[in-house]
């Protein structure tokens, strides 16, 4: 014994103890040393240290070390961190990370996946997702979606659509649409279409278009308005005409033309001739000229110098200077100065004198002269 210190040797091994230390070497392949805090074993493959707070072991494959709050193993392909809050294990593809509050695993640089107790996220080149238990997130490089529990939302290059209980929007670079539970919205650069229970509205750059009701159909456009009321009424309005059709009449006003037309009369009215048409009558006023009148039974002519009448028993003709009578059984002449009545029987001609007595002027009609013929 030298110095507090026994050595023992044998054939392979030796041995040395002190107060402190217990150290063996087994035929240069083993080392142990042993103390009060630690436990050191050292072979060609292994390294081991152990203490009260600590163990690590170290090989040629291997690195282990574990303490109290962690431990910890790294291999050629793995490494491995376990802790009292969090496990990480890294290895040539993956990387997970799981703690009390998050799980991570990170996929050869290509995916990512976070997962708490509230989210779960997983990330890509291509793709970013977040779900939560109120929302889904979804971005990528063409579209950023979000989906809860009240509403859609989509946003990518070409729209924003947006769904919710109550209502769909989708806006483009196009279009515009709008659905809720009352109407329905659709907005383009060239048209506006508007539905709702009662009506349908198609407004563009030339024609507003409302259907109501399936009773009225309206039409719009720079030339012409156009109503349809029910199958009852068309209605088409434009710059030059107004044309008005139901059951019962026709009716077209031009800047030069007025035509009503109905079951029973058709009546054109231009700037010069107004003509009605009937089932009885054809009447022809040209431009308050004169006015033509025929019928089954007679013809009627009215102008500005004249009168004339015509029936199947009577002819008439009435003038300023004259008026004449003629029927089956007599001719009537009458003018200014004379009257002629002649008949199958007699012929009367009668004339009249006008003859002033003391500056007063009277007419004294007096038959001056009778002519008699029997027949």
């Amino acid at each position: 014994m030298i110095n507090r210190t026994l050595t023992v040797i044998c054939d392979e091994i030796l041995t040395v103890i002190s107060s402190r230390i217990l150290t063996v070497i087994d035929d240069d392949e083993i080392l142990t040393v042993v103390s009060d805090r630690t436990l050191t074993v050292i072979s060609s493959k292994m390294l081991t240290v152990v203490s009260s707070e600590t163990s690590t072991e170290v090989s040629d494959e291997v690195s282990t070390v574990i303490d109290e709050k962690m431990l910890i193993l790294i291999s050629d392909d793995t490494s491995m961190l376990v802790s009292g809050r969090t496990s990480t294990v890294i290895d040539e593809g993956t990387s997970t990370v799981v703690s009390d509050r998050t799980s991570t695993v990170i996929n050869d640089d290509e995916i990512s996946i976070v997962v708490s107790s509230r989210t779960s996220t997983v990330i890509s080149d291509k793709i970013l997702t977040v779900v939560s238990s109120e929302t889904l997130t979804e971005v990528s490089s063409e579209t950023l979606t979000v989906i809860s529990s009240e509403m859609s939302i989509e946003v990518s290059n070409r729209a924003l659509t947006v769904i919710s209980d109550e209502m769909s929007t989708v806006i483009s670079s196009e279009t515009l649409i709008v659905i809720s539970d009352e109407t329905s919205t659709v907005v383009s650069s060239d048209t506006l279409t508007l539905i709702d229970d009662e009506t349908l509205t198609v407004v563009s750059s030339r024609t507003s278009t409302v259907i109501d009701d399936d009773e009225i159909l309206t039409v719009v456009s720079d030339r012409t308005s156009t109503v349809i009321n029910d199958d009852r009424m068309s209605t088409v309005v434009s710059d030059r005409t107004l044309t008005v059709i139901d059951e019962e009449i026709s009716m077209l006003i031009s800047d030069d033309t007025s035509i009503l037309i109905s079951s029973r009369t058709s009546t054109v009215i231009d700037e010069e001739i107004s003509t009605v048409v009937s089932d009885e009558t054809l009447t022809v006023i040209d431009s308050g000229r004169t006015s033509t009148v025929v019928s089954d039974e007679t013809l009627t002519v009215i102008d500005e110098e004249m009168s004339m009448l015509i029936d199947s028993d009577m002819s008439m003709l009435i003038s300023d200077e004259t008026s004449t009578v003629i029927n089956e059984e007599m001719s009537m002449l009458i003018n200014s100065d004379t009257s002629t009545l002649i008949s199958s029987e007699t012929s009367i001609l009668t004339f009249f004198m006008i003859m002033s007595f003391e500056d007063r002027s009277f007419c004294e009609i007096s038959t001056c002269f009778e002519i008699l013929v029997l027949s």
